[in-house]
């Protein structure tokens, strides 16, 4: 039994380490685009859970702005989000 317990933790971990790449490699890509969010993964040790369990956040904190000179260019300015409303 404590053969496939240490089988699933290491499951577990790995796929954790492979989620956090998949999480690297995407705020590198998407580093330079306007707008992006950054996300972050860290993980956390549960009582009585021998394997990592996952938290992933996204960066809210707002950006910088600039001024394109476009008419339809937009930005906000403190906290809240852009929703559009179309009829689909």
């Amino acid at each position: 039994m404590t053969t496939l317990r240490g089988i699933v933790n290491s499951a577990r971990t790995l796929a954790y380490y492979t989620r956090l790449q998949e999480v690297t490699a995407n705020n590198l890509a998407n580093g330079s685009t306007d707008g992006f969010k950054v996300d972050r993964m860290t993980a956390n040790r549960i009582k009585d859970v021998d394997s990592l369990i996952s938290i992933e956040q996204t960066d809210l904190s707002q950006g910088s702005l600039r001024i394109t000179g476009r008419p339809l260019d937009v930005g906000l300015e403190g906290e809240g989000y852009l929703v559009v409303d179309t009829p689909r």
